[in-house]
């Protein structure tokens, strides 16, 4: 028991951590932007409904969708999540103002996951990191990626 322990908190596995973060956040963007695409004469009707035009239906359903993408493949990471972020906030603070916890909650866990990707950035298992591994022509002379993949050359 020790053992698995030992190796589930082993530092190597922030990689790990951080992919499955990815993947996560993004999906479930990816999901709710394809839905809002298959659907955007229900989806610019709600954004009618609360206020919102629909240049900002599309804004948020490609957003969603491309940046979702982004995420789970680790490429703008950092630019994507942030995106994904701005959302959110405007989720929570537009749309279920005063609905209570309960109704925020999900929203919360989704904003919390993206400012958290956006702070790390895309990580080693990631398109980002394996373009520019070895030839990025932004790394600084530490050997640091200029971009948001922070591998070394």
């Amino acid at each position: 028991m020790k053992k698995i322990i030992d190796k589930m908190y082993n530092p190597t596995n922030t990689k790990l951590g951080l992919l499955v973060l990815r993947v996560t956040l993004g999906s479930v963007f990816m999901v709710h932007g394809i839905q809002k695409l298959s659907n955007m004469e229900g989806t610019i009707g709600f954004f009618g409904m609360i206020g919102f035009s629909a240049f900002w239906a599309w804004v948020v359903a490609l957003t969603e969708t491309f940046g979702g993408f982004a995420v789970v493949i680790g490429y703008g990471t950092r630019v994507a999540a942030s995106l994904l972020a701005v959302i959110l906030l405007t989720v929570i603070i537009y749309v279920k103002k005063g609905q209570g916890f309960m109704k925020e909650e999900l929203d919360i866990v989704l904003l919390g996951l993206s400012l958290g990707v956006g702070l790390i950035g895309c990580g080693p298992y990631s398109a980002c990191h394996m373009c520019h591994k070895g030839d990025c022509k932004t790394c600084a002379s530490d050997g640091t990626c200029g971009c948001d993949c922070k591998s070394k050359k």
